[in-house]
Parts: structure tokens; sequence; C-alpha cells
């Protein structure tokens, strides 16, 4: 170490005597400039922790802030989901006899309610665990509306197929069916005795057009004694159609027809006194009152036109999902 001096006024010799300093002093000196270097740099650094503390607060408050109103809106969501979870299983019930989800998984609680209460209590890490937490289930529960609403479309798909190749169109009249005679047990018109009338007799003028009352497959396109020339359609789901005492056959066995599309004309031929259609219903071979099952106010061309804009309307339905 290298030898230190301090100086002395004398004002005898009106100078500055040199004397030396101990190795003593030289220490104590030096010890000074580190404590008061260290003291500099430990407020400097204390200074710059109280910053960064009061930074971090406040940036805290501010998250605390946006999660709480987050928190908010999941559980404005969580309503919304419930009803429509809710509704949706009612409406899969009550329209379509289905329960895609069991009730317990679709209306599942949140617990939203509970983390808002922890807010002010949690840790800034417990705090993005918990909101990751609440991220992952409402993920969940739109993954869980998500299959269910494509099973909704597969199950509407299936019954409008149904639907559509049920026998449900007027096969005669443009708009209102006149029966003349009805299903049930009856006096037959030319045999005269009572027995079971196994469909209804459409009033009609002789060559009327004669409409598929329901999409399917013709089974029959023949003459026979009874229903003179008549028509059998394969409907599917257990359905088939009667056209009978027509006048003019215009489909072949095994063509596939669309509902409205034209088979015949009406007529008098077979077991008939006068010009009309003999139509019956089938379920499972069985014979059902049709009366039960035609739609009388929409016409043929009605109904091209209602099934166009329905599969418009269904396909962008699907395709928006």
């Amino acid at each position: 170490m290298g030898q230190f001096f301090k100086y002395h006024f004398n004002p005898v010799i009106l100078g500055y005597d040199r004397i030396e300093i101990s190795r003593k002093e030289k220490y104590k000196f030096l010890f000074k400039i580190i404590s008061a270097m260290s003291l500099f740099f430990c407020l400097i650094y204390v200074i710059f922790q109280l910053q960064l503390y009061r930074r971090t607060e406040q940036l805290k408050s501010l998250l605390k802030e946006d999660y709480a109103m987050i928190i908010q809106n999941m559980q404005k969501l969580d309503k919304i989901y419930l009803r429509m979870e809710q509704n949706n299983q009612m409406f899969a019930n009550a329209f379509y006899d289905i329960e895609v989800f069991p009730v317990n998984v679709l209306i599942a609680g949140s617990g939203g309610k509970e983390f808002t209460r922890e807010l002010d209590h949690l840790e800034f890490n417990k705090l993005a665990k918990k909101l990751d937490v609440q991220i992952e289930y409402f993920t969940m529960r739109l993954e869980i509306q998500k299959m269910a609403y494509q099973k909704y479309i597969q199950s509407i798909y299936q019954k409008i197929r149904k639907v559509q190749w049920m026998p449900l169109l007027n096969p005669v009249q443009e708009k209102k069916v006149i029966v003349g005679s009805p299903f049930g047990l009856r006096k037959h018109p030319i045999l005269r005795f009572s027995r079971q009338h196994e469909g209804i007799d459409i009033e009609a003028e002789h060559g009327s057009n004669v409409y598929a009352s329901g999409s399917g497959k013709v089974l029959k396109a023949e003459y026979e004694k009874g229903f003179g020339n008549h028509i059998i359609i394969d409907h599917g789901y257990s359905y088939t159609s009667v056209y009978a005492h027509l006048s003019k056959i215009i489909v072949k066995k095994g063509q596939k027809v669309d509902r409205s599309e034209k088979i015949g004309c009406v007529g008098n031929s077979g077991l008939s006194t006068n010009a009309h259609l003999h139509f019956e219903i089938r379920v499972n071979h069985f014979p059902v009152n049709p009366q039960f099952y035609l739609f009388e106010n929409i016409a043929p061309e009605d109904y091209r036109n209602f099934v166009e804009k329905f599969e418009k309307d269904f396909n962008r339905l699907t395709f928006s999902k």
C-alpha cells in the first residue's frame, strides 16, 4: 500500500508541515469511503425496489380488476349456457324424443361465484391458475355443446328424412281432401254386405292427376280384379301407401318416386261404381286411417316450393356451425 500524508499549517514558518498518516488512520479512512459508497448503493437499491414494488402492486390491482371483469362475464355466459342447455334438452325431448347427453352433464355447475369471492385473497399465481381452470371448464362446456349441436343436426336430419318419405301429401286434390267414403266398417256398394273399408275414397274427376303422397319405391304397379289399376309404394320406416281404381299408371315396379311426383290418373277400374281414388296408408302392413296423416291445405306445387326453401335454410344452418 502506498504512503499517505496529510498537511498541517505551521504559523511559525507560514507553511505546511507534512505529517505521515499511520496505518490505523489509513484503514479508518478507507473504511469510511467504502461505508459511504455502500450506503449510497443500498439507498439506490431500496429506492429501485420500492418503485418496482409499487409498480407491481399497481399491475396486480389492474389485473385483479380485469380478472374480476372476466369472471363476471363468465358468470353471465354461464347463465346463458345454462338456459341454452336446458332449452336444448327440452327441445330434444319435446320434438325429437331424444336425450343427446344426460341432463346432469349438460347443466353442470360452474363455480364462478366462488371464484369471485376468493379474488381478494388469492396470490397472483393462484389467481392465474384459478382463471385457467375456469377457462378450461368453459372450453369443455363449449365442446359438449358442439357435440350436442351436431347430434341435434343429425337427429333433425333423420327426422326430416323420415317425414319426407312418410305418406302425408294429399294425393289428388289441389287443396282439400273430399272423402266420399271414410275409413272403417261400411256396406260395400257393389257386394252389398258390410266389411272393413281399409282406406278412404277421395272424390275426384276422371283423369285427375294422382301424386305420390310420400317419397319411396314402387312395389306394385299393375291391374287386379278388386283394386283395378293400382300402385303400392314402400316409403320405408314401415310405411306403405295404396292408390287404387286408377285409369292410368305412369310408373313401373321398382321405380323410385318423390313426394308430389305424378304417378297416375283417377279412374273407375276394378270393383268400383264411379271415378274416385281409393287411398290407403299401412303401417307394418296394418291399415290405418289416412285422414290422421294427410295435410289437406297444401298442394303439390306448394310442397315443392316449401322443400326447396327448407333445404336452403337447413344447409345454411348445417354449414354455418
